[in-house]
């Protein structure tokens, strides 16, 4: 029987950062794509890791 992923793998990453409803400075543009863009590869690196968890030990790097 096949062990559940560990809790780090399976937690929901952050989603979308939400923005206001006005025009965003060049400041605040840069901030919160720069928010956004941690959240991404939060969830690539959660991806990447469940893929490598369901590899047969043998095709693991």
């Amino acid at each position: 029987m096949q062990q559940s992923p560990p809790p780090s793998l399976t937690t929901p990453p952050p989603g979308p950062v939400a923005l206001p409803p006005r025009g965003l400075s060049q400041r605040e543009t840069e901030i919160y794509w720069g928010r956004d863009r941690s959240g991404y590869r939060q969830c690539i690196g959660q991806l990447e890791g469940l893929t490598a968890w369901t590899l047969p030990p043998q095709n693991r790097s």
